[in-house]
């Protein structure tokens, strides 16, 4: 009989210890549904107030400035500058073909030859390069 009883003993711990888990499992569940469930509901409860004054309230009510007026200062732009392009007359009136600059450019334009030397045309005639307004 002993051993019969302590195989029924082993049979019934398992027992108990599986319906005390699925129990706790179900505890948990349960806990988290009714945390689940209940969240939204107080959020919801805790929303704007507005116009829900009650007199057995025992703190104070300030007003809410809702709209706030900024002020925007918009400053004149300053007119705008003209460019104004001023043309320097040049400083020689000709060159030698010995006394040009190392700058200079040539330019071959209509068959004549020309040198560029800060901006302004120098048309060669013979050995000397003169000053021309425009290029022909």
């Amino acid at each position: 009989m002993k051993l019969q009883f302590r195989a029924e003993s082993k049979q019934s711990a398992k027992a108990v210890k599986s319906w005390k888990k699925s129990l706790a499992v179900g505890v948990m569940a349960m806990a988290v549904m009714s945390v689940g469930l209940t969240v939204p509901s107080v959020a919801e409860a805790k929303g704007h107030k507005h116009g829900h004054h009650h007199k057995h309230h025992k703190h104070k009510h300030y007003k809410h400035k809702h709209h706030k007026h900024h002020v925007v200062v918009v400053k004149p732009r300053p007119p705008k500058k003209k460019v104004v392009v001023v043309h320097k007359p040049p400083r020689h009136r000709y060159y030698h073909r010995s006394r040009l600059p190392e700058i200079a450019t040539f330019a071959v334009i209509a068959g004549a030859t020309y040198a560029i030397i800060d901006n302004h045309y120098y048309k060669r005639r013979g050995d000397n390069y003169e000053y021309v307004d425009k290029p022909r």
